[in-house]
């Protein structure tokens, strides 16, 4: 697993600062452009709004063109701008066309349910790496599955961009080794089971706490971490009154700098700048969360706690505020967020009072289901005792099907069909039954001694 990076970018602010700089000297393009989240083969979220947002020259028009439908708008002062098109219900193969001075085409998209995988190093897990995952990547023929993966960066403070490893891709045996290996098997269990086309949001991190995920917007929601939020928000204060004498200095230093190099002079020290707050919260929600949150989605899958593992009832107050935060700032009220709970690692312990390792962890994630619209995936009787050793579990298919829809199969998914509504939002709680496509569910034993779900048909 990767250290935990959330406080490794402030070692060298300076150096960002500079390239802020330099970057703010080049010249502006005129070209309009989109945020890296769209890209050819991408889905957007059937149901709700299409909005379509991005940036170009202050005061040029802009139209966006999808399905038939049209909208348009002008930039701001700022070089912004963003568009709403009516929702979706299904559709596939559609171009989403967008015209400025240039006009940018993106192709062969799809409308079905997307759903953001977030966590540390259990949910990043590629299918490449899971056991008994060759056939499944050879069978991998799935072009109503979509996926996109970010890459790891850390910020100070919301970003309007985040980086991508890839773009949205089709799954495919060429594609499928490197998506999350959980999002998959739930993806291609509903999709299967549904008909829905379904979307792999690929945002997350090995080795990190949930404390960086968390927006300070998520602080203020928790009384036990407001105070969190006021030191932050004091902090930032502090930080962009400084900001601009030490910017004054770094500019003329930058001067003197290139000035002596051309010289051959000794160049002097780089001045001090101030830090950018962090304390380890907020730092990759800023940078690979925020800056997605204006992307309508179905719901959000979450695999974490390990790096958290020391902790008890804290962990409870820090998932309401990571999910209150994810909700409030996405803006679609309490959208479907279903986590898994840590599985068997840590060896057997003779202390008959319990609560020792992971244990107190696991009840603060039992206690985080009073949060409305909340799943738990107890996979601590379904990972093989061969691998309680392993902070990894190999057997993702079995974690994501046999454990994610103990909660993930609660939504009551329907086949998109003609005429059909889309199915009301229904407060989660713990029990295991899987509904699909209005069907009824039972469980039955699994062969390692845990549960799995038979589906029956659907009913009337």
């Amino acid at each position: 697993m990767k250290t935990n990076p959330s406080a490794s970018h402030l070692r060298k602010p300076r150096l960002f600062l500079l390239a802020s700089i330099m970057v703010t000297a080049m010249p502006a393009t005129a070209d309009v452009r989109l945020p890296k989240i769209f890209t050819d083969n991408m889905m957007l979220q059937r149901y709700l709004p299409v909005r379509v947002w991005g940036w170009a020259d202050a005061g040029e028009a802009v139209s966006v063109t999808l399905d038939g439908k049209n909208a348009a708008t002008q930039t701001d002062k700022k070089g912004q701008w963003a568009v709403e098109l009516p929702a979706i219900k299904a559709g596939e193969n559609l171009e989403l066309t967008i015209k400025g001075k240039n006009t940018l085409a993106l192709k062969n998209i799809l409308i079905g349910d997307i759903w953001v995988c977030g966590g540390q190093s259990n949910m990043e897990m590629g299918l490449g790496g899971c056991l008994g995952a060759a056939d499944d990547i050879k069978a991998a023929n799935w072009p109503k599955i979509r996926h996109i993966k970010f890459k790891h960066v850390v910020s100070g403070q919301p970003e309007s961009d985040a980086p991508t490893a890839t773009p949205w891709q089709v799954c495919s045996p060429e594609t499928a080794a490197g998506f999350t290996a959980a999002g998959f098997y739930f993806a291609r269990e509903i999709h299967q089971k549904a008909g829905v086309p379904i979307g792999i949001v690929d945002d997350n991190w090995g080795g990190t706490r949930i404390e960086p995920w968390t927006p300070p917007e998520g602080l203020a929601l928790v009384d036990g971490l407001k105070p969190l939020f006021v030191a932050k928000q004091d902090a930032i204060k502090v930080y962009r009154t400084q900001l601009p004498k030490a910017l004054t200095e770094l500019e003329g230093w930058i001067v003197q700098a290139r000035s002596d190099l051309a010289s051959g002079a000794p160049t002097s020290s780089m001045p001090a700048m101030p830090t950018i707050p962090s304390g380890g919260w907020s730092d990759m929600y800023n940078a690979m969360i925020h800056p997605i949150v204006r992307f309508p989605i179905k719901g959000a899958l979450w695999y974490q706690g390990e790096s958290n593992g020391g902790e008890g009832d804290s962990y409870y107050d820090k998932m309401c505020a990571l999910i209150g935060g994810w909700r409030q700032l996405w803006g679609q009220g309490n959208f479907p967020f279903y986590f898994v709970q840590l599985a068997s690692f840590q060896g057997v312990i003779e202390d008959p009072a319990g609560g020792n390792g992971w244990a107190k962890l696991r009840e603060a994630q039992t206690k985080s289901l009073s949060i409305p619209n909340t799943g738990m995936a107890v996979i601590i009787d379904t990972v093989p005792l061969a691998e309680a050793n392993d902070i990894h579990p190999r057997g993702a298919n079995q974690v994501a099907l046999d454990s994610q829809h103990r909660h993930g199969g609660h939504h009551r998914y329907r086949a998109a069909r003609g005429g059909e509504r889309h199915p009301p939002e229904k407060q989660i709680r713990r029990g295991y039954a899987l509904g699909l496509l209005g069907a009824r569910a039972r469980l039955r034993p699994t062969t390692t001694g845990g549960f799995g779900a038979a589906v029956q048909g659907a009913q009337g």
